[in-house]
Order: structure tokens, then sequence, then C-alpha cells
């Protein structure tokens, strides 16, 4: 599977509007493509900017929806009337997919960023799977893991959800160092952290790949 991540700069006052217009100016013309496997908008109610993820179920089909999807991304932060641009379109493999709840909206996201090197990308994922994934699982309102690695560019990006805003926050400072040695064992300095609410939510149930 490979996901597609768009970051997207809002207002406050415009993501509300993104919300309400995603499910039919975007998902519903996502979800006629071929390999489409799922799709999720996760936002910051205070600054209006957002992240989408949709997913594919390979390369070959990411790679075939690229143009439609980037018309599709136009329509809608045109429709927005300036209150949404899109500041950048990423891609990578998802290599680790862990759910133990059903995605829906109204959850709250942590997403890491780490810029590595692509020759070290593959010992990232490595101690990202032995030594932060078993943790999470632990953790009071865990709900799902993804991680996402581009090994052109050495990126590598862990998305996890929580039940709620206290459960994210409560889970950090168990996670902090083992996020700090994971980063450096994919040759990047630190992790970018954001955090975020799901504000849609169009997953198949049980969905997951890797571990």
């Amino acid at each position: 599977m490979y996901g597609r991540l768009t970051r997207i700069k809002g207002s406050p006052d415009g993501l509300e509007e993104s919300v309400r217009t995603f499910e039919k100016d975007v998902a519903a013309p996502a979800r006629g493509e071929p390999g489409f496997r799922g799709l999720a908008l996760m936002g910051n109610r205070e600054t209006g900017d957002a992240i989408a993820i949709a997913y594919w179920e390979d390369k070959a089909a990411m790679e075939a929806s690229a143009e439609k999807m980037k018309q599709i991304r136009a329509a809608h932060a045109a429709a927005s009337g300036g209150k949404l641009t899109i500041t950048s379109v990423e891609s990578g493999e998802v290599v680790s997919m862990e759910r133990v709840g059903d995605p829906r909206a109204g959850t709250f996201a942590r997403i890491n960023t780490v810029d590595g090197k692509p020759e070290l990308a593959d010992a990232a994922i490595s101690a990202y799977k032995a030594q932060v994934l078993p943790l999470l699982k632990t953790l009071r309102g865990f709900r799902s893991a993804v991680a996402t690695v581009n090994r052109e560019t050495g990126r590598v990006v862990v998305g996890t959800v929580w039940e709620t805003a206290a459960d994210r926050e409560a889970s950090d400072s168990k996670v902090a160092e083992l996020r700090k040695s994971t980063a450096a064992a994919g040759g990047g300095s630190s992790a970018k952290v954001e955090l975020l609410e799901i504000v849609f939510a169009d997953i198949p149930a049980g969905a997951r790949t890797g571990g």
C-alpha cells in the first residue's frame, strides 16, 4: 500500500467549510479511482491548517491517480475562495499499519516526520517496529499507527491516532526518547511533531498492512 500526503494552509474560519465540502468535492471522486484504499483529513482548528492522506493499493495505482487527484485538489482549493492553499504533496510506501479501533472523525492525531538519509530509512523503520510500536499499543487511548517511508528522500512519517486529546498528550512523554532514537537511526537530527484532529475518515475498518 502507498500513501499520498497533502499539506493544506488554511484559516480558522475556513476549516469547517472545508470539512463540509470534503466528502462531495474530494472523497466521492477519489473513490472512483482504481486502487483507492481510503482517505482521511486532519485539521488544526486554531490555525485552519490541515493534512489529507489518501491510501492506494500499490505504487502503480497511486501514480495513475496523480493527475486526477491534482485536479481534485485544485478544484477544492479554488472553491474555498482563497481560504485554502495546497502547500505540498508527498508520497511514501506504507510499511506498517496497526489499528485497534475503526477509523473515525473526532479522534486525535500526532504526526511525526523525520527527514533522514535514504540509505538509513530501513533502519529507522526497523527501530520503530521493534521499539516504538509495541509501546504505543500498550498506552491508554491508542487507536492506530501508520508508518510510511519515501526511500528516495529518506523521509519517514509516523502518524498515531488517539481516542482523546488527553490520551495523546499523556502518551507523548512515554515515547519522546524513543522518537529521538528512531530519528537518529534514520539519520535525522529530530522529528517534527504536529498535533491534529481527525475531522474526516473514510478508511475501511480493519485495514492494515506490514506490522
